[in-house]
């Protein structure tokens, strides 16, 4: 072979590499680009997943709560007669009424009541939260509920809307008003702006039966007494 033709042979032979070269290249570009596009996708999916597991796991804890308090709730009359009425207050933003705390649970003496609170609280830009308090409740002199409350936690924020509604064998109310009787259910509801439910309701279930209050302590005025 001739010098030229030799030269013309290496010249050819290194631009078919570097145009080889170039092609390598932009095709690694566009593997780390998809690569680059996965990494950021499943991190918004992790992301996303320890949003849901967060939320789902404050949601249980709160439905603990309720369930443990709501439905220790319990008859507690005052008064005399007709003039008896229930302690318990049922309203769409507002829960609370007496339950028995157990021997471990109660520091004081006498007998083991706490006045239990469930308060909906509305989020500045929408949602929701749902606040839990407890006091003291003493009946000698007279029924009392001690504050401050000693006990106080923000037990779930939601984006949705709740609200607490009543069921009296027939329909749900918004809002508890007989003086002497009790919710056959509560209802925890979770709303979003057009009103769709966005998870199932929590349903609560009160103790229904028996004047325990009455029955508990003596120095409580009974509805049944003579």
């Amino acid at each position: 072979m001739t010098r030229p033709a030799a030269q013309r042979a290496k010249t050819d032979q290194a631009g078919f590499t570097l145009l080889e070269l170039l092609a390598v290249l932009m095709v690694l570009g566009l593997v780390m680009t998809a690569v680059g596009g996965g990494v950021r996708f499943a991190s918004r999916g992790f992301d996303r997943a320890a949003a849901t597991a967060t939320e789902l796991s404050s949601y249980s804890l709160a439905a603990d709560v309720l369930r443990c308090r709501g439905e220790r709730l319990f008859p507690l009359s005052v008064g005399w007669g007709a003039d008896s009425q229930f302690v318990f207050l049922g309203e769409a933003d507002r829960l609370a009424g007496p339950i028995l705390s157990t021997p471990a649970e109660s520091q004081q003496p006498g007998p083991p009541l706490r006045y239990a609170l469930f308060h909906i609280e509305a989020l500045e830009g929408g949602g929701s939260r749902l606040i839990h308090r407890e006091h003291r409740l003493v009946t000698d002199p007279g029924l009392r509920v001690i504050e401050p409350a000693d006990h106080a936690v923000s037990l779930y924020e939601s984006a949705a809307a709740m609200r607490f509604s009543y069921h009296d064998g027939a329909r749900w109310l918004d809002r508890w008003t007989a003086p002497r009787d009790l919710p056959r259910l509560i209802r925890l509801s979770f709303t979003d702006a057009s009103g769709r439910a966005t998870r199932p309701a929590l349903i609560l279930r009160p103790r229904l039966d028996g004047d325990r209050g009455c029955a508990s302590d003596a120095a409580l005025p009974c509805r049944d007494r003579p």
